[in-house]
């Protein structure tokens, strides 16, 4: 019994001194340039098909800026979500970027859309860029208190910038707006 616990506790002090200093040693000029990068990032305001709700449930795609990998640096570095609602005369949505490393500096940008039937999606409301540093979390928000009735969506481009290497992923929430709250 001693042993078993002596081999877990030496696993976790190796494990806690290759990953702790990883993030604790978080130089300001580190994190200055990464915020600088993410500030500096312009996201093209688009609407895409078939995004999930969070990153959490995207972990196996290639992020955009290095689509060699076989494992999501985003995934490693931050988790994104989309969230959007059916209010008393509006339609209210959000995006969430929640940095996992303290070194890493995360952002969000929401756009809301009209899904009409055979047309093309319209832009309706595009969110503020909310940046965050560390374990933080950035925050866009986007509504629309004259919706038209039918489908609208949330999507949300989400950014992890580290090491001085901005990633992208976007995620998406839908919902029937009938005029009244669900």
């Amino acid at each position: 019994m001693k042993n078993v616990f002596l081999k877990k506790s030496l696993a976790t002090l190796l494990l806690l001194s290759v990953v702790l200093p990883a993030t604790v040693s978080a130089t300001p000029n580190e994190i200055r340039e990464n915020r600088q990068l993410t500030e500096r990032f312009n996201a093209t305001i688009q609407y895409e098909k078939d995004l999930p709700q969070s990153t959490e449930n995207n972990n196996n795609l290639p992020s955009k800026n290095n689509s060699t990998l076989y494992v999501n640096p985003f995934a490693s570095l931050a988790v994104g979500e989309s969230k959007v609602s059916n209010g008393v005369g509006a339609v209210v949505g959000a995006g969430t970027t929640k940095g996992k490393w303290i070194t890493t500096v995360t952002s969000a940008t929401a756009s809301l859309w009209y899904i009409m039937v055979f047309q093309q999606p319209v832009l309706v409301s595009s969110g503020n860029k909310d940046i965050s540093i560390g374990f933080g979390t950035a925050i866009s928000h986007v509504s629309d208190f004259r919706p038209s009735i039918g489908r609208h969506e949330t999507v949300t481009i989400h950014t992890a910038t580290h090491d001085g290497v901005l990633y992208e992923q976007r995620t998406a929430a839908a919902v029937f707006y009938n005029g009244r709250p669900i």
